[in-house]
């Protein structure tokens, strides 16, 4: 009896697992099937890296290239795998352009560039650059902010000779109604400060125009120097000072303005030069940005201040005329 027992226990046991294998399993195949994508490119399996199939004896000098996201690229992403493997030469998807390197105040950011041309020189590969001029994606913010009052401004990079000063370069403010503003990075504290700068114009009247410090926007309220830019000397650089320049409260005074008013009775095409520009407090610290303009190039901080501003970087020679065109800041 205990054997009759134990047989049909151990009989229900194996009907219970068969049961449950034939409701879970499907019915084998017979053979694998492969997926039809990996059939179509199971030849792909067989070819070497691109760039071996370059023929370098008969085409010495032709490279095979790719376009690649310069952020996964740099990154060393798939696209950096894919281009150190196949191609001898990358392309940025948009790094190089217009509208990547130019921001809205016209200053330039190359540091992605750079990052690129570094991970891609210790790949062993070349970079060719993208569009220099191209139809589409440039900084309209910039651009459009150059044609306020149908001049260029800010985008002048005329360079300088200057005999009297080894660094070359000095702002000219020319034709009447010129008023550019330098902005500081904050508003001015309250207190006692000294302007200092050299001057120059090409017409020996006296005659006034005259600086001021005045609000981010607007003109009023504001601390003038109405005769400061007086003088008689013509075509010589002269040092103008003024100490005590009281600022008599905080969070209002953001930006100083050189106006170059009008001109003498009968002087045509005349201007005045400016060079090493100082404005501190206390005998602190100097507080414009590359002062002396040696950059070569007009610091974005310097602003339109009326919209009949005309004002550039500078050819002065030490002559009595500006040489024309200047001297080219481009080498190479």
């Amino acid at each position: 009896m205990k054997i009759y027992n134990k047989l049909f226990i151990g009989t229900s046991l194996c009907l219970a697992v068969c049961s449950c294998a034939d409701q879970g399993l499907s019915p084998f195949p017979g053979e694998l099937q492969v997926p039809d994508e990996l059939t179509q490119n199971a030849n792909l399996q067989e070819y070497d890296v691109l760039k071996n199939y370059v023929d370098r004896a008969g085409n010495p000098g032709f490279k095979l290239g790719i376009a690649v996201d310069e952020n996964d690229f740099i990154n060393k992403g798939a696209a950096f795998s894919i281009a150190q493997t196949n191609f001898d030469d990358v392309t940025p998807g948009n790094a190089m352009k217009y509208s990547s390197v130019v921001k809205d105040d016209g200053t330039m950011d190359f540091s992605t560039v750079k990052s690129f041309i570094e991970t891609a020189e210790a790949a062993d590969l070349t970079v060719y650059g993208h569009t220099l001029c191209w139809h589409s994606q440039q900084n309209l913010t910039y651009l459009n902010g150059l044609l306020k009052g149908g001049k260029s401004l800010s985008a002048k990079r005329l360079a300088v000779s200057r005999a009297d000063d080894s660094n070359n370069y000095c702002l000219k403010l020319s034709s009447t109604g010129v008023q550019v503003a330098y902005v500081f990075e904050n508003v001015l504290d309250a207190g006692s400060y000294t302007l200092k700068f050299k001057l120059k114009q090409n017409f020996s009247e006296v005659y006034e125009n005259h600086v001021a410090v005045q609000p981010l926007e607007g003109h009023n309220p504001q601390v003038g120097m109405w005769n400061i830019l007086k003088t008689s000397t013509e075509n010589e650089w002269i040092t103008i000072s003024q100490s005590d320049i009281t600022i008599p409260t905080k969070d209002t005074y953001q930006r100083l303005v050189f106006q170059f008013n009008k001109l003498p009775e009968g002087v045509t095409d005349g201007y005045i030069l400016l060079d090493d520009i100082e404005f501190y407090k206390d005998s602190g610290n100097n507080l414009i940005e590359d002062s002396d303009f040696s950059s070569g190039i007009l610091n974005s901080r310097w602003k339109q201040a009326s919209m009949s501003s005309d004002f550039e970087i500078f050819n002065d020679s030490g002559s009595s005329e500006p040489e024309e065109p200047g001297e080219n800041l481009i080498t190479n």
